[in-house]
Parts: structure tokens; C-alpha cells; sequence
């Protein structure tokens, strides 16, 4: 039992410092770069800030209308 506590604590850890540092991950390009020689192209991603998590929330909550969730 101890053991998986552990073992769950450390993956938190890792997640944290993953999202803290940001996690490069390389993207397939869409076709129309892919003609002009754009194979991949690297995406950052990063610790949501306050205001993309209630964003994201707000999706969740109502998944037929994205209207609703456009920052006015």
C-alpha cells in the first residue's frame, strides 16, 4: 500500500515539474505545410493559467455549445 502511494506521489512530481518547464511535443503538419516542406513543427505545452482552466471548465459543463465559452 505504501509503495503505490509512493509511486502515485512521484508521478505527481513529475507532472508538475513537466508542466512547470513545459513538454515540447512535435506536431504533424497540416498539408498545405507539408507542400512547403514543413514536416513537424514543435508545440509547447504549458501549466493552464486561471483563466484556460475556466475555459476548459466551461466546455465541459456545456460540450454542444462552444458559443458560450468565448471570452466576451
Amino acid at each position: 500500500m505504501e509503495e503505490t502511494e509512493n509511486k502515485r506521489a512521484v508521478e505527481i512530481d513529475v507532472a508538475d515539474a513537466l508542466l512547470d518547464t513545459g513538454l515540447l511535443v512535435k506536431v504533424p503538419a497540416p498539408r498545405p505545410l507539408r507542400m512547403l516542406g514543413i514536416k513537424v513543427f514543435p508545440m509547447r505545452f504549458r501549466r493552464p493559467v486561471y483563466a484556460q482552466l475556466l475555459r476548459i471548465s466551461r466546455m465541459y459543463v456545456w460540450p454542444g455549445s462552444y458559443a458560450a465559452c468565448r471570452p466576451r
